[in-house]
């Protein structure tokens, strides 16, 4: 990692054992509970939703009703983001591992939050479409990881910010490892608050379910690589998922 950047990460790479490394840091949550928990909470939101739309369908010109009801449409969109996060963090699918292209796993990514980046005035640059780097990962997965890298980086921006995708290939430890690094021009955080982003529920507001860092944190202990955050010394911050690309 560039020597003049402060930064945190969730541990070193490692060379093998990423899914049952993400199995012994969410012991609690293991095995078919979750899976059966969400299976259930799904059958009342789909109720609470032809709830919505019939009450959507009586508003009439009440603008008022409307208003109640657009707020309740909003809370119901949350609990899904909520339920869909949690079973993406505690019981992950088994990896489906392909050669993919990492720079169009990110165009991928982009395209999920172009339109929330746009509603913010946020401006995405996409320097990884040169790289170059193919690997062998989840495409599903690591595009889950950078969607949840670059809305959290949407979010941070100020209105006409901006959010940078940059992808890089080094060498450690007879290692090739592949970065991909989500930058932005957010405001500043002290390393106290920097270390305990990628935990659960670290990051909780009305947009966020407080599982989306977490969850990248979790795909990439799958891919047996990590994830990070560091200081630009330019301003804001850059978050990174590392991942093996060769093994010596």
């Amino acid at each position: 990692m560039p020597g003049d950047i402060q930064g945190v990460s969730t541990g070193e790479p490692r060379s093998g054992g990423g899914e049952e490394s993400h199995a012994r840091r969410a012991p609690a949550l293991s095995g078919r509970f979750v899976p059966d928990w969400v299976h259930q909470m799904r059958n009342p939101l789909f109720g609470l939703q032809a709830v919505l739309d019939g009450l959507e369908g009586e508003c009439g010109q009440d603008e008022s009703r409307r208003a109640f009801v657009a707020l309740g449409q909003t809370q119901l969109e949350r609990l899904r983001r909520m339920t869909d996060d949690l079973l993406a963090y505690a019981a992950p699918p088994r990896l489906n591992p392909t050669q993919i292209d990492v720079a169009r796993a990110v165009r991928d990514a982009t395209d999920e939050v172009r339109e929330t980046a746009a509603a913010r005035g946020v401006t995405i640059v996409d320097e990884a479409s040169s790289s170059g780097v193919t690997l062998t990962a989840d495409h599903a997965r690591l595009v889950l990881a950078l969607a949840h890298l670059l809305r959290n980086a949407i979010r941070r921006a100020a209105p006409g910010g901006t959010a940078v995708v940059r992808v890089t290939s080094v060498e450690r430890e007879e290692t090739r490892w592949c970065e991909i690094a989500v930058e932005d021009d957010g405001p500043p955080m002290d390393e106290a608050a920097r270390t305990t982003l990628f935990e659960p529920f670290a990051l909780r507001s009305g947009e966020r379910t407080g599982l989306e860092l977490a969850i990248v944190s979790s795909v990439a202990d799958q891919h047996s690589g990590r994830a990070g955050v560091e200081v630009r010394p330019s301003g804001g911050l850059r978050f990174f998922v590392a991942l093996p690309v060769e093994v010596g």
